[in-house]
């Protein structure tokens, strides 16, 4: 008998081994999946607890906007008396906006007239007039004094302060002088142009 014992020992505990081992693997899949479901349940309450702040500050900026339409209305009526349109304010027609204006006053500065869209011709004579007083000796003078008086403040004696200035107004006048001439050249090429292009 005691053979028997000594034989049924091994196959005994390599069975309760075996148990042991589907026991500690049936309790870590049951541990796995608590984990993931307590996992899933986080996300669903992190996505939750998004919503909340949002739905919150959405709240918060509504009770904002209220509040202020409130004191808006508080200030309308206490201070500046502003009210929404009625139906008589609104004009069905010329007519009745008409009726509304007034005669000018004395003094009044007259209405502003726009003048009709109409095709206009120019006629040959108009050129050559543009063209002469382009080219006239009034606009060379003119250019010529302009010159002279850039040049004065070009090369005027100043302070070193005074003269600093003087120096950039002169570079800026010399520009402008640069950029008028050129544009009266410019404008007195085409005039001439025009008047040799025309009958």
């Amino acid at each position: 008998m005691t053979t028997i014992r000594i034989a049924a020992l091994p196959t005994l505990g390599r069975a309760a081994r075996t148990a042991l081992v589907l026991v500690a693997a049936v309790a870590a899949v049951a541990l796995t999946l608590r984990v993931n479901a307590v996992r899933s349940e986080v996300h669903w309450l992190e996505r939750r607890i998004v919503q909340v702040e949002q739905d919150r500050l959405l709240l918060e900026t509504e009770f904002e906007t209220r509040s202020s339409q409130r004191q808006l209305a508080e200030w309308n009526e206490v201070e500046f008396g502003f009210r929404a349109p009625s139906g008589d304010q609104f004009i069905d027609d010329g007519t009745q906006l008409a009726a509304l204006g007034a005669d000018p006053a004395r003094g009044a500065p007259s209405p502003i007239r726009l003048a009709r869209g109409g095709h206009v011709e120019m006629s040959s004579g108009a050129l050559t007039e543009l063209a002469r007083a382009l080219d006239s000796d009034a606009v060379q003078r003119g250019r010529q004094q302009f010159h002279r008086a850039v040049a004065l403040l070009a090369t005027s004696d100043e302070s070193d302060e005074e003269a600093g200035r003087a120096e950039q107004g002169g570079s800026d006048a010399a520009r402008l002088a640069r950029r008028l001439t050129a544009g009266t050249g410019t404008a007195a090429a085409y005039g001439t142009r025009l008047v040799r292009s025309g009958p």
